[in-house]
Protein backbone atom coordinates (compact mmCIF):
# COMPACT_ATOMS: atom_id res chain seq x y z
CA UNK A 1 0.00 0.00 0.00
CA UNK A 2 1.49 3.09 -1.23
CA UNK A 3 -0.07 6.27 -2.63
CA UNK A 4 2.85 7.22 -5.02
CA UNK A 5 2.15 5.65 -8.02
CA UNK A 6 6.08 5.49 -8.87
CA UNK A 7 6.93 3.99 -5.32
CA UNK A 8 4.67 1.63 -5.59
CA UNK A 9 5.52 0.45 -9.41
CA UNK A 10 8.94 0.10 -7.66
CA UNK A 11 7.85 -2.06 -5.10
CA UNK A 12 6.01 -4.49 -7.14
CA UNK A 13 9.11 -5.06 -9.38
CA UNK A 14 11.42 -5.52 -6.41
CA UNK A 15 9.06 -7.98 -4.51
CA UNK A 16 9.04 -9.69 -7.74
CA UNK A 17 12.50 -10.12 -7.86
CA UNK A 18 12.66 -11.33 -4.22
CA UNK A 19 10.52 -14.23 -5.79
CA UNK A 20 6.93 -12.91 -4.92
CA UNK A 21 4.12 -15.34 -7.49
CA UNK A 22 1.72 -12.38 -7.23
CA UNK A 23 1.66 -8.54 -6.11
CA UNK A 24 -1.65 -6.85 -5.59
CA UNK A 25 -1.07 -3.25 -4.91
CA UNK A 26 -3.22 -0.45 -3.63
CA UNK A 27 -2.69 3.43 -3.31
CA UNK A 28 -5.08 3.41 -0.54
CA UNK A 29 -6.16 2.22 2.39
CA UNK A 30 -9.97 1.22 1.68
CA UNK A 31 -8.25 -0.52 -1.84
CA UNK A 32 -5.34 -2.33 0.19
CA UNK A 33 -8.58 -3.86 2.83
CA UNK A 34 -10.84 -4.56 -0.37
CA UNK A 35 -7.50 -6.90 -1.19
CA UNK A 36 -6.85 -8.37 1.95
CA UNK A 37 -10.29 -9.63 2.76
CA UNK A 38 -11.21 -11.05 -0.45
CA UNK A 39 -10.70 -14.92 -0.59
CA UNK A 40 -9.70 -15.12 -3.65
CA UNK A 41 -6.99 -13.05 -3.77
CA UNK A 42 -4.98 -14.53 -0.67
CA UNK A 43 -2.19 -12.38 0.82
CA UNK A 44 1.29 -13.43 2.62
CA UNK A 45 2.55 -9.78 3.56
CA UNK A 46 1.03 -6.31 3.54
CA UNK A 47 3.55 -3.46 2.82
CA UNK A 48 2.54 -0.21 4.17
CA UNK A 49 3.40 3.48 4.03
CA UNK A 50 1.98 5.04 7.15
CA UNK A 51 1.45 8.24 5.84
CA UNK A 52 -1.37 8.13 3.78
CA UNK A 53 -4.33 10.43 2.20
CA UNK A 54 -7.76 9.02 3.46
CA UNK A 55 -7.34 5.75 6.17
CA UNK A 56 -3.71 6.46 7.46
CA UNK A 57 -1.27 3.13 8.43
CA UNK A 58 -2.19 2.99 12.14
CA UNK A 59 -6.25 3.18 10.71
CA UNK A 60 -5.11 0.51 8.11
CA UNK A 61 -3.75 -1.50 10.77
CA UNK A 62 -6.36 -1.23 13.42
CA UNK A 63 -8.48 -3.04 10.22
CA UNK A 64 -6.33 -5.40 9.02
CA UNK A 65 -5.96 -6.73 12.84
CA UNK A 66 -9.76 -8.17 12.08
CA UNK A 67 -8.56 -9.85 9.38
CA UNK A 68 -8.52 -13.83 9.09
CA UNK A 69 -6.00 -15.25 7.80
CA UNK A 70 -3.82 -12.53 9.40
CA UNK A 71 -1.28 -11.55 6.78
CA UNK A 72 2.39 -10.71 8.15
CA UNK A 73 2.55 -7.00 7.62
CA UNK A 74 6.39 -4.74 6.96
CA UNK A 75 5.97 -0.92 7.42
CA UNK A 76 8.17 0.95 5.22
CA UNK A 77 7.69 4.38 5.87
CA UNK A 78 10.17 8.27 6.12
CA UNK A 79 8.92 8.97 9.75
CA UNK A 80 11.22 9.37 12.48
CA UNK A 81 12.37 6.55 15.02
CA UNK A 82 9.98 8.37 18.02
CA UNK A 83 6.62 8.24 16.24
CA UNK A 84 7.74 4.96 14.45
CA UNK A 85 8.33 3.13 17.91
CA UNK A 86 4.87 4.46 18.42
CA UNK A 87 3.31 2.63 15.82
CA UNK A 88 4.96 -0.63 16.84
CA UNK A 89 3.31 -0.30 19.94
CA UNK A 90 0.18 0.03 18.37
CA UNK A 91 0.83 -3.29 16.01
CA UNK A 92 1.93 -5.16 19.03
CA UNK A 93 -1.51 -3.53 20.58
CA UNK A 94 -3.76 -5.02 17.94
CA UNK A 95 -1.93 -8.20 17.96
CA UNK A 96 -0.24 -7.96 14.10
CA UNK A 97 1.97 -10.01 12.65
CA UNK A 98 4.50 -7.10 12.59
CA UNK A 99 7.77 -8.58 10.63
CA UNK A 100 9.32 -5.09 10.57
CA UNK A 101 9.38 -1.30 10.27
CA UNK A 102 11.99 -0.01 7.48
CA UNK A 103 12.81 3.39 6.56
CA UNK A 104 12.43 4.41 2.96
CA UNK A 105 13.62 3.74 0.22
CA UNK A 106 12.88 0.40 0.26
CA UNK A 107 15.34 -1.91 -1.01
CA UNK A 108 16.58 -5.08 -1.25
CA UNK A 109 18.68 -5.22 1.53
CA UNK A 110 16.44 -3.78 4.23
CA UNK A 111 13.54 -5.63 2.52
CA UNK A 112 14.98 -9.47 1.66
CA UNK A 113 15.56 -10.04 5.56
CA UNK A 114 11.91 -9.26 6.43
CA UNK A 115 10.79 -11.77 3.86
CA UNK A 116 13.41 -14.70 5.24
CA UNK A 117 11.49 -13.81 8.44
CA UNK A 118 8.15 -14.29 7.20
CA UNK A 119 8.86 -17.92 5.13
CA UNK A 120 10.90 -19.04 8.34
CA UNK A 121 7.88 -17.74 10.82
CA UNK A 122 5.23 -19.76 8.32
CA UNK A 123 7.47 -22.88 8.64
CA UNK A 124 7.64 -23.17 12.26
CA UNK A 125 3.72 -24.24 12.78
CA UNK A 126 3.76 -27.09 10.54
CA UNK A 127 7.04 -28.63 11.83
CA UNK A 128 5.49 -28.39 15.35
CA UNK A 129 2.59 -29.83 14.39
CA UNK A 130 4.72 -33.22 12.82
CA UNK A 131 5.40 -33.21 16.46
CA UNK A 132 9.04 -35.04 17.32
CA UNK A 133 10.95 -37.57 14.70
Amino acid sequence: MEDHAIQRKLMARLLTELGAKVVHCAADGESALAVVRDPERPVDIVITDLSMPGMDGVGFARHLSGVQPQPSLIICTSLAPGPLAAIVRITEHYRLNLLGAINKPLTRENLAPLIELHHARSTVPAAAERGPH
